[in-house]
């Protein structure tokens, strides 16, 4: 699939204190020459770029990537130790460790950090892996640190992120180029939740966030919130359903036994009737790979209220709307549905979201609403090729159909079934122009020699 960058609109940012955690993944420099290790405010050395991938995975914790790159602005090279900190938060450590340096590796040593007195205002780490570099005159260096880290999740089992960018303010330059990107396969656009005390400069068609901060001025740390997709589903549901035939059927779920929870369900009256138990059969469906199964049950829920709960702890619903939303919405637009009634899902659905749950999904919906609007204004459907031209042909998905009813109409197989008669006709017809075409030339050829 082909990425396409959607640009956010910035937002007004709520600030989120976390009060003196310690934090991973960001580089300082570390002055190891002075007795008991220590970080210090550098005045020579800049950091010029730096630039963090992180990489949930399906264990739960994330590996990470740093690239960075340091000049040098005296005029004697400089033998530097560079330092990230261990710990993310307070729990959690950062592992598997490495650094390179021009594609070969450097050592990496876990030292003890003291505070040092005259780096005021600046964060302090008590245990950072370091390693060693040297900067020429006048020059700038390259260095990539790889590492792993469990990130912490809270009672909703929805992980967060907090990246301690406020230490990139060590080095001497006042405003550093900053990239961020935090990309999965296991993330999709409603993965993340909660307001980010920084929004995103920019999202791409998998799901991927991109911070672009060209003068970021290292004045705060980047808070992220995001869900992944199965824990968080299976949590519910056992913790939801603990008696009777709905806790047998959540645990099948929770270990992944998609075709028993299916026959489970389809067997169950009180069940098969349960909202909530009719998505986690769509989930299982679509794990199957059975997407017009699928289909189906989404057209009948996706405006319902799923998954919750008056335990705040467990309730997931605003989670469930957009992932409904999200593969709704995709799915009409994937059929070449008409762009009206693609902005119709999107509006009908972002009445029943909150800003400070779903920020990063409602701008990516009034993103895709521009897009339809252009699409509307320039009176054509998207991968459909022309309109209503004035010639008479009818856009499709116009005329009189409900956006469920367009749905379904796209999925019933009479239609896949004529499609499949014509694409069979125009094929015949094709080899029977071709073979008359043969036979005329093969006569005139014959009548030819025939004359002579």
């Amino acid at each position: 699939m082909k990425k396409f960058f959607i640009t956010f609109a910035f937002a007004v940012i709520a600030t989120v204190l976390f009060g003196t955690a310690k934090a991973a993944a960001c580089i300082v420099p570390v002055d190891l020459d002075g007795g008991s290790p220590m970080a210090y405010d550098e005045q020579d050395l800049t950091m010029e770029f730096f630039k963090i991938d992180i990489r949930p995975t399906l264990n739960g914790s994330y590996s990470a990537t740093i690239e960075f790159a340091v000049k040098n602005h005296s005029e004697a090279d400089e033998a530097m130790t560079f330092g990230m900190p261990m710990y993310f938060q307070s729990s959690s450590a950062a592992s598997s460790v490495t650094a390179s340096h021009k594609n070969k590796l450097i050592t990496v040593t876990l030292e003890n950090i003291a505070r040092n007195p005259q780096a005021e205002g600046l964060p302090y780490y008590n245990s950072m892996y370091t390693f060693a570099g040297v900067v020429p005159a006048g020059g700038v260096e390259y260095f990539r640190v790889s590492f792993t880290v469990h990130p912490r999740s809270d009672s909703k089992n929805m992980y967060f992120i907090d990246l301690p960018l406020r230490a990139l303010g060590y080095w001497a330059n006042e405003t550093v180029n900053t990239k961020v990107v935090l990309d999965s396969f296991l993330l999709d656009i409603y993965s993340y939740d909660k307001m980010p005390d920084m929004m995103p400069s920019y999202a791409e068609a998998t799901g991927a966030l991109v911070w672009d901060m060209p003068q970021y001025s290292c004045d705060k740390n980047m808070l992220t919130y995001y869900n992944l997709d199965f824990p968080t589903l299976s949590r519910f549901f056992t913790n939801t359903y603990t008696t009777g035939e709905a806790k047998v059927v959540a645990e099948l779920f929770s270990k992944r036994c998609y075709g028993q929870v299916i026959d489970a369900i389809d067997g169950n009256e009180s069940l098969s009737e349960n909202l909530n138990f009719q998505f986690m059969k769509m989930c299982c469906l679509e794990s199957l790979g059975d997407m017009t199964g699928a289909d189906e049950i989404l057209s009948e829920i996706y405006k319902e209220d799923i998954c919750f709960s008056t335990n705040s702890s467990f309730d997931i619903s605003e989670y469930v709307k957009k992932r409904m939303l999200h593969r709704y919405y995709t799915s009409l637009k994937s059929k070449s549905a008409a762009a009206e009634l693609l902005n119709e899902v999107l509006v009908e659905g972002m009445e029943h979201l909150t800003s400070s749950r779903s920020q990063i999904f409602i701008n990516w919906m009034r993103s895709e609403m521009r897009i339809n609007e252009l699409s509307i204004s320039q009176n054509y459907v998207p991968g459909v090729g022309g309109g209503n031209d004035g010639n008479g042909d009818e856009q499709i998905g116009g005329g009189h159909l409900t956006v469920k009813e367009w749905f379904k109409e796209l999925s019933h197989p009479a239609v896949l079934t004529v499609g499949a008669v014509m694409v069979a006709v125009m094929v015949f017809c094709i080899v029977g122009m071709l073979a008359d075409n043969n036979k005329k030339k093969r006569n005139e050829r014959k009548q030819h020699f025939t004359r002579r």
